[in-house]
């Protein structure tokens, strides 16, 4: 757990006016961390009960103060623990470690979550910005799956509305388009982790395609059903908001790239992608990444040495 989440833990229990627990588990982090207790003491904070907190060994009389007295106090101190952390390597080290045992208990939702969970719990909040409710909600509607190199999936009829979020290892979406002489594959999208994995000519139009998915890589996947995730949606605003960004986030890509094709040529084209995700370079075959710029391997491999020069 780092301090962020950290961070949004408190806000939650703000929000909902659970002031003694959010003290109550400062003064855990605290009781955990001499060091960094001993330098809050001798902080001048310039309210009284910012000072009472961090002198108490139990929760203090909170009667006699407001809302926004008691909110801007636990503000103030976290606040200082963040600068500490920040600039003290010895704090830091203390403090992260502090978190890391009672991180469990500040984030209720984790506390329901296997390891696996947590694991991706953590990746949907740190890398796709999802708050901890909509990483909760969409854990408990999904499935983690793992699927071996050169694994296909979502080609059953009755998965045709499957969605997936890559955790783990690259997804290329292709078509296979039959031709007189052979079958010629047309890449759509080649998705490493953080893409979202879907037919979505099936989900929005619900105009049936053949769009297949392979696994370039060993992959984890969080497989959810797209009509769980519109009930959800429905259902809690934050989980509607983080989606629909997701969602936004994934049509930009595909906008910028189909304006890349009218645009430009195969040479810049293959230099965009380099530029916004060169690590695919060393994942991805060159007959996959040449497909997905639409050129033949011949050229992608003419136009490479090129681009290092």
């Amino acid at each position: 757990m780092n301090l962020q989440l950290l961070h949004q833990t408190f806000n939650r229990l703000i929000a909902k006016g659970d002031f003694s627990t959010s003290i109550q588990q400062l003064l855990q982090i605290l009781d955990a961390s001499p060091i960094l207790k001993e330098h809050l003491l001798k902080h001048n904070f310039n309210d009284e009960l910012s000072r009472m907190i961090i002198g108490s060994e139990k929760l203090p009389d909170l009667s006699n103060f407001s809302y926004i007295h008691i909110h801007y106090a636990i503000l103030s101190i976290l606040l200082e623990i963040e600068i500490q952390v920040s600039i003290a390597e010895k704090i830091q080290s203390e403090v992260l470690k502090v978190l890391a045992s009672v991180g469990p208990q500040l984030n209720p939702h984790k506390k329901q979550l296997d390891s696996a969970q947590v694991k991706t719990h953590d990746f949907l909040v740190r890398e796709l910005k999802f708050s901890e409710l909509t990483a909760h909600q969409l854990i408990k509607k999904g499935k983690l799956v793992h699927y071996k190199k050169g694994t296909h999936f979502f080609s059953l009829p009755e998965e045709k509305y499957k969605m997936g979020i890559v955790l783990k290892g690259i997804v290329k979406a292709y078509y296979a388009v039959k031709k007189k002489k052979n079958d010629v594959t047309v890449t759509l999208f080649i998705m490493p982790e953080g893409a979202i994995v879907a037919d979505f000519d099936q989900l929005f139009l619900n105009d049936s395609t053949d769009l297949k998915f392979e696994c370039l890589e060993d992959c984890d996947i969080l497989e959810l059903d797209y009509n769980e995730v519109k009930l959800l949606q429905q259902q809690y605003h934050e989980v509607c908001s983080d989606v629909n960004k997701f969602l936004e986030a994934q049509l930009t890509e595909s906008l910028i790239r189909i304006r890349s094709f009218v645009l430009n040529d195969g040479k810049k084209r293959v230099a965009e992608l380099r530029d916004s995700n060169k690590d695919l370079f060393s994942r991805v075959s060159n007959k996959d990444l040449a497909y997905f710029v639409a050129l033949t391997p011949e050229s992608l491999s003419r136009i490479l040495p090129d681009l290092k020069s």
